[in-house]
């Protein structure tokens, strides 16, 4: 028999807790609004910084679409192999 994995580890026990202390943010989409169900969002990484207590980096993006509110900051995951860089424009299909 294998070994349980490390997500389900966290909550088994005291050393086993994930951290949540020192965390860079919150890892969110937008909110799904008018423009994504019917079109796209554009915006630009600004940043992609190292979270503890995560497997994958955080995205800070932008958006730049007309109708959201402007400087929008949204922590998004930025999963290895996505294409996903610093200072890219990033195109989201609805």
């Amino acid at each position: 028999m294998g070994r349980v994995i490390r997500a389900q580890r966290k909550g088994a026990g005291s050393i086993f807790r994930s951290h949540t202390v020192g965390r860079k943010g919150a890892a969110k989409l937008r909110v799904f609004d008018f423009a994504e169900r019917h079109g796209y969002v554009r915006g630009i990484v600004k940043d992609i910084v190292h979270d503890p207590g995560r497997g994958a980096p955080l995205a800070k993006a932008s958006t730049m679409a007309r109708d959201s509110p402007a400087g929008q900051k949204v922590g998004l995951i930025a999963a290895r192999r996505t294409g996903l860089l610093r200072g890219t424009k990033k195109i989201k299909d609805a």
